[in-house]
């Protein structure tokens, strides 16, 4: 049954929630709306896509399942199994709710009681990847200390899904000697600590930052960047300098092919949607000046956020692609 639920206006100011639209193409925002009309009192929903859809977005031509799949991806749902069924539950719910005495007590299990889901790793792929979440004895009642605790233990899970957006990750501790670490191996680049230069934010301030994408949310897109280099130098042992040369290469390659707009995009969102992995976009007549003579027409600033178009340029290009 669906209850009325309330909205604070800061919700439309909601920058992480706008980037995730515009990136998917899907009604994340008025979706994630609707979503609170269907959950309980404690922010529990059962994870039925058809009858969501149904009763959230009844007129789209969506997917929900994508929409609920994106949710999930950014933390913004923690999905979660009990025997088997499959539940959701809204973790910043009871942060913005005021909850009615007369509801209903809720008779959905809690997330103490399951087993998460955690999202697939690549957008619109159905495998599921499953990892056990045990909570204290003490947490498996529904008392006021109990709810509180399953609540801070969300907040906390949300935080984590959303590539620790908001704390850079935190270097591994290092013997006070100055010795190698504990594993034996001297990760030289976060090595700031010890007096030498943390290679990974040189990285990221003297190649990555000036690329070209939007100059904003500047913590959030440095702790993005530590984390994504993590994952790709387990696989290829680079450094954070070839890392950052590889990203700048490609986003001055999508900036010529103008596949990011007049605005661009924010380096938070290409980082966390690897956006480096796309396909490689043309830059036919955009790029350096061929052979024929024809001008580049794009120009971008990587000190400024600011693009220039030279119009003469681009009517020079496009009436040499119809002849």
């Amino acid at each position: 049954m669906a209850r009325i639920r309330t909205i604070k206006p800061e919700f439309f100011l909601h920058d992480e929630l706008f980037e995730l639209e515009r990136e998917t193409g899907l009604p994340v925002r008025l979706a994630f709306i609707g979503l609170w009309t269907q959950c309980d009192r404690e922010g529990r929903f059962k994870w039925r896509p058809l009858r969501l859809k149904a009763a959230v977005l009844p007129y789209d031509d969506v997917d929900m399942s994508r929409v609920l799949h994106a949710l999930n991806t950014r933390g913004f749902l923690v999905k979660y199994r009990c025997g088997t069924d499959e539940y959701g539950v809204i973790p910043s719910f009871k942060n913005h709710q005021v909850i009615n005495n007369k509801e209903s007590k809720t008779e959905l299990p809690s997330l103490s009681d399951g087993e998460i889901i955690n999202p697939a790793i690549g957008a619109g792929s159905d495998a599921k990847l499953t990892r056990e979440y045990r909570v204290d004895d003490a947490n498996q009642g529904e008392g006021k200390e109990g709810r509180e605790k399953e609540r801070k233990e969300l907040n906390t899970l949300s935080d984590s899904n959303r590539t620790a957006e908001s704390e850079p990750d935190r270097p591994p501790a290092q013997k006070k000697n100055g010795s190698a670490s504990v594993d034996g191996n001297q990760d030289s680049e976060f090595a700031g600590a010890g007096g030498n230069p943390d290679t990974v934010e040189t990285a990221f301030e003297e190649i990555f930052w000036g690329a070209g994408l939007r100059k904003d949310a500047k913590t959030k897109a440095k702790a993005a960047f530590r984390t994504k280099y993590r994952e790709w130098k387990k696989t290829t042992h680079g450094t954070p300098e070839e890392f950052a040369q590889m990203l700048a290469s490609d986003i001055r390659l999508r900036l010529q092919a103008f596949v990011f707009g007049f605005d661009r995009l924010l380096p938070t969102s290409y980082l966390n949607g690897e956006r480096w992995n796309d396909e490689k976009p043309s830059t036919q007549g955009q790029g350096d000046a061929p052979a024929g003579g024809i001008k580049p027409f794009v120009y971008n600033d990587p000190e400024s956020a600011e693009v220039f178009i030279d119009y003469d340029a681009m009517r020079s290009a496009m009436a040499g692609s119809v002849r």
